[in-house]
């Protein structure tokens, strides 16, 4: 089998910058594992030889007894085959088990070209003829100059190509399908040991004999469904429904590893938080509330990232949504801390349609167009009838109900469109 000489340092630096990439994805250095280890280098020698020369002639070119033995490395290098004496520590090598590693080669030698090389050296040397360098024995050897790791750090997986001179890692997040995959499972095996524990809590001995009591196994992946999902810098939320219930996990993009996970209100504790809410600034009730559309969403809300992602915990989050304040004239909207349940209304504003509504209900005319100016609690309507047109002044301070303050009638001769316009 090949013998394989790897840089001393390179196989250390390799799985220290895939401990860093770890690390820095919210991973302990300790998750990597490494899966395969692939060295790319040069084919070598290790030659052994003696000299054992006596100038009987007396040629000037040649020294006059040479006793020399030793071993040499052979290998292409950068600039052309290298001869150096192999000393192993002194040349920063480390011989490594090859059963452990995959080998690429980028240049091959023959075992011909290394004894050439390696007699005109030792010849140049120690000013012996070539004839007089004998080899004994000869060694296949691949020296590495880089180191291919893959590894896996829980379900991901990343490679970092390492070189004595730089180290580069790859590692691409796991697909959205394979991420949604490993949240299902979660959400299924943590419903079942809740429910489990809570079976074995209330278990009495003669609930068997009454059968009211039955073990319950792992839940079904199909009882668990994802509703939708929003990838953030590193990770990926999922919103999942259990058995009716809504929760939110937060996976590591990269390793599949479940960060954490929380439960989301239902609903109808969303919409009485914004309805009391509403109630007790403005003094009406909210007749409807409405979610505003988002991809990333519940059933019946959307939800939001509040800041930055932190951590390994799921952000802050809230919802936004419409409420319609009775009378239909007026809307607010609302944001809703997920967590606290508590709201924070916007400005008022008109609700849809209400201009129109208003134009129909005070003007005595086909209504054609409606233009509007509103700044709580004052509203201003411009609108062209069929006949003449109108501007309207109404103060909604009631909310529920406006009040007309007036409105002014003109023709649509060029001075009565004079007097609207600057109106």
């Amino acid at each position: 089998m090949v013998k394989i000489l790897l840089p001393r340092k390179l196989e250390r630096k390799a799985l220290g910058e895939a401990s860093k990439a770890a690390k820095k994805i919210g991973e302990e250095k300790g998750s990597v594992e490494v899966l395969e280890k692939t060295v790319e280098g040069n084919t070598g020698f290790l030659i052994e030889w003696e000299i054992n020369y006596t100038n009987t002639v007396g040629y000037k070119r040649y020294a006059k007894r040479v006793r020399k033995k030793g071993v040499h490395l052979v290998f292409p290098g950068e600039e052309g085959v290298q001869v150096v004496e192999y000393k192993p520590r002194k040349l920063g090598f480390l011989e490594v088990n090859p059963e452990e590693y995959s080998i690429v080669l980028k240049r091959k030698l023959t075992g011909w070209s290394a004894e050439r090389v390696l007699r005109e050296s030792l010849s140049n040397k120690f000013k012996v003829p070539k004839r007089a360098v004998s080899i004994y024995s000869k060694s296949k050897v691949v020296v590495g100059s880089s180191l291919t790791l893959k590894f896996k750090v829980f379900k991901g997986e990343g490679e970092v190509k390492a070189s004595l001179s730089e180290a580069i890692v790859a590692w691409k997040p796991l697909p959205v399908e394979k991420l949604e995959e490993i949240v299902l499972e979660e959400a299924a095996k943590r419903d079942s040991g809740k429910r489990e524990r809570e079976e074995r809590r209330v278990k009495r001995s003669w609930d068997e004999f009454f059968d009211k009591y039955r073990e319950t196994g792992r839940v079904s992946i199909s009882k668990a469904r994802t509703v939708s999902h929003l990838n953030l810098n590193g990770a990926t939320c999922f919103i999942v429904e259990v058995k009716g219930v809504e929760k939110v996990f937060l996976v590591n993009r990269f390793s599949g590893r479940v960060l954490s996970d929380r439960a989301l209100p239902k609903w109808i504790e969303v919409s009485r938080a914004v309805r009391e809410k509403a109630y007790s600034t403005y003094k009406v009730r909210a007749i409807k509330i409405v979610g505003e559309d988002s991809e990333f969403k519940t059933t019946r809300y959307p939800v939001y990232i509040k800041g930055k992602l932190k951590g390994l915990k799921i952000p802050s989050l809230e919802t936004r949504v419409k409420a319609l304040l009775e009378g239909r004239i007026l809307e607010v909207e609302a944001r809703v801390d997920l967590k606290s349940l508590k709201v924070k209304l916007g400005d008022l504003k008109l609700a849809n349609g209400a201009s129109n509504r208003l134009a129909r209900k005070y003007v005595r005319d086909k209504v054609l167009s409606v233009r509007e100016k509103f700044g709580f609690p004052s509203l201003k309507l411009k609108v062209e009838g069929e006949r003449k047109l109108y501007v309207l002044k109404l103060d909604l301070s009631r909310i529920s109900e406006e009040e007309l303050v007036c409105i002014k009638e003109y023709s649509k001769s060029l001075i009565g469109k004079l007097k609207f316009a600057i109106n």
